[in-house]
């Protein structure tokens, strides 16, 4: 969703999970829109799980001396190795899933080095590596780092679980001032004020 110039709305489950129950997973992320694209007309973007590409990275082999497999990456936003993700975003932004099949393999996953980059690892858990190996950080279920990568092209990852699941999540930074107050995020108290009251008059 884009709230640009402003929109009320309501996130909700359907009518079949509140009968029926079940598990029900949820991340969601603000993501700042440039100074320019502050006013835009709002829009929403339904994007089911088969519209999302997917591209595969080659692993290294196993610990234990096994053939090659794959990661799989799910591309929600962003680009890798020529193919762009689903969605439509005013500036670049990364937003992909990455599962590994099999605990003990590593995989380097390019990464734009002037983005910034986290983390978050929805489930199993992670070894994450410097260039060398000689230096992780271990990452469960939960986890979140915020990573460095200082001029590396890629991220070196090798998970400790089988059936891994991150959310590797990134942009190009903006440098614009912001200001928030509640629900909205604008560049001066002058806009956050208007805001307020466009809110109040209705004109959302």
């Amino acid at each position: 969703m884009t709230a640009g110039r402003g929109i009320v709305h309501e996130e909700y489950h359907s009518k079949e999970f509140s009968r029926e129950g079940g598990v029900f997973e949820m991340c969601q992320l603000w993501v700042n829109l440039p100074k320019k694209y502050k006013l835009t007309k709002p829009k929403y973007q339904p994007i089911l799980k088969d519209q999302i590409p997917t591209v595969t990275l080659p692993l290294k082999k196993n610990s234990e001396g096994g053939e090659a497999v794959l990661a799989t990456v799910r591309l929600i936003s962003g680009d890798l190795d020529g193919t762009k993700g689903a969605a439509e975003t005013f500036s670049p932004v990364q937003m992909w899933e990455v599962v590994f099949p099999d605990s003990g393999n590593e995989v380097d996953i390019p990464f734009p080095v002037d983005h910034s980059c986290i983390v978050f690892v929805r489930k199993g858990a992670v070894q994450l590596l410097t260039g060398n190996n000689k230096k992780s950080s271990s990452l469960k279920r939960q986890d979140v780092a915020i990573m460095h990568i200082d001029g590396s092209k890629f991220l070196r990852i090798r998970a400790d679980e089988g059936d891994t699941s991150l959310l590797i999540i990134g942009g190009e930074p903006l440098n614009d001032p912001i200001v928030a107050q509640g629900p909205f995020v604008m560049n001066t108290r002058d806009e956050i004020q208007q805001a307020m009251v466009d809110y109040q008059s209705g004109r959302f």
